[in-house]
Formats: C-alpha cells, sequence, structure tokens
C-alpha cells in the first residue's frame, strides 16, 4: 500500500488554522465545547490512583462491555452478547478495525458522497478501491440515496460504507 494515495486531510489543516486562532471554539472533532461530565473526571482520577494503569483487554474493559451487552439487548428487545462488543478508543478506530476485518488489498468498497473523507481514505489504507455513490438532493434540500442506484454498483463490492450521521450532510 501507498500511503501516498491517501489525500491529505483538510479537516487537519483547518484544524490547524483554528487551534492557532484565539478565541475559536473548534468542534470539528467531535469534541464538545463543554468539559467532561464531573463524575467522568472523578472516575478517571479513581482508577489511577488505584493503579488501574496497565492495558486492559484488547476487546476493552469487561464490566464496560457486560454493561454494553446489557443496555443493547434491552434496547433492540434482542441479546446481544458481550463478545460481540468490541470498544475502542474513537470511532474511527472502530471504522479502521471492522475494515481490518473484511478488507483486503484490491476488494472494492462502495461510498455513498458527499461523506466524512476519513471513511473512505481507511478504506484506501487497506489497499481497497473506493467506488463514490452521490446523494440525490431534493427541492428540500433533502440528501437521499438511490437504492437502485446502490443496488447496481454493489455487484462486486466487497461492502457497502453507509456514513450515517455524517459530515458534510449531518
Amino acid at each position: 500500500m501507498d500511503i501516498n494515495r491517501v489525500p491529505a486531510s483538510k479537516i487537519v489543516e483547518i484544524a490547524r488554522i483554528a487551534f492557532a486562532t484565539p478565541g475559536i471554539d473548534f468542534l470539528c472533532f467531535g469534541e464538545s465545547d463543554q468539559p467532561s461530565p464531573i463524575a467522568a473526571r472523578d472516575a478517571a482520577v479513581t482508577a489511577l490512583m488505584a493503579g488501574e494503569t496497565k492495558y486492559a483487554d484488547v476487546r476493552g474493559l469487561p464490566g464496560l462491555r457486560h454493561a454494553l451487552s446489557e443496555y443493547l439487548s434491552g434496547l433492540y428487545a434482542k441479546p446481544v452478547a458481550e463478545t460481540r462488543i468490541q470498544v475502542t478508543a474513537s470511532g474511527m478506530t472502530a471504522v479502521a478495525v471492522a475494515l481490518s476485518a473484511i478488507l483486503r488489498a484490491g476488494d472494492r468498497v462502495v461510498m455513498h458522497s458527499p461523506a466524512w473523507p476519513n471513511v473512505g481514505n481507511a478504506a484506501l489504507l487497506r489497499g481497497a478501491r473506493v467506488d463514490e455513490l452521490g446523494l440525490d438532493r431534493d427541492q428540500n434540500g433533502t440528501f437521499r440515496l438511490d437504492l437502485n442506484q446502490l443496488e447496481q454498483k454493489m455487484t462486486g463490492a466487497r461492502a457497502f460504507i453507509l456514513n450515517s450521521p455524517n459530515n458534510p450532510t449531518g
């Protein structure tokens, strides 16, 4: 894989300008403009003071996976086993892990556009080819995916990436 195939991140370029500009609240990375909840900060301090500074299970903390299993099972009224849950440090880490599991060099991936470029770039890093399918825009300004066009594009494709909700279309 040639890393030079992956386009430079426009988001990072904008972020660097924003970080260097006083008075800018930059929310591009999904960061809140509010501080972390006090309970979360207190829990982090308590864990550090208790010596919980070693690597956790690669799938995430078992207690967190069990809590997520219970929550998702209740939400969907169908059992979601803890063994099916992988906790990651970020959304893009989750995307990278998922794409690493299913893509091989030369695979073709269909992705709607416009979409957040990092998702397509993650597929490129796996050596896949990204085939974009433009969203249609109706008279109300709403974006919509033409399912007939999608069905045609999916012939021979390994995956479809649905980036929703997404940047820049929300």
